[in-house]
């Protein structure tokens, strides 16, 4: 084996020993409710679990986000893009004053490879729901 061969061999495994691959799976695996009050008043719990029929919700409101956006944002947080977007949830529901009492947050599934997002334009959103039966409170993400 020639010496460029071997430099060829050395730089291509070192650069692929590298490559990282992360996958977010979406708020569809995640569980986690928690409650807050608006500034009106309203105590409202904010999660990741899709209402279902049976709780009767009717839905008072829908915001979209930059999900690439708001996982930058996160990085100096300890929740991540999760705890950005919870925050601009509360923040919406505050400045037009909704009664929600279920918000839920979406959270697109993604892949990046050494932190290239492959799906950068994918929205994360919060809709409001009014729901007869909101989610048990659950703290721990899964």
């Amino acid at each position: 084996m020639t010496k460029n061969k071997l430099t060829g061999i050395l730089l291509a495994s070192s650069l692929l020993a590298g490559c990282s691959v992360h996958t977010d799976m979406g708020s569809k695996y995640i569980s986690k409710v928690t409650e807050e009050r608006l500034q009106n008043g309203t105590l409202t719990k904010v999660g990741f679990i899709t209402p279902e029929a049976s709780w009767q919700c009717k839905r008072l409101d829908r915001k979209t986000y930059n999900w690439a956006s708001n996982e930058v944002k996160g990085m100096i947080k300890i929740g991540g893009g999760y705890e950005v977007l919870h925050e601009q949830a509360i923040a919406y529901a505050n400045s037009q004053n909704l009664k929600p009492n279920y918000i839920l947050l979406e959270v697109p599934q993604q892949t990046s490879i050494n932190g290239f997002n492959l799906d950068y334009n994918a929205d994360s959103a919060a809709s409001y729901f009014k729901c007869k039966t909101t989610p048990p409170l659950k703290t721990s993400l899964f």
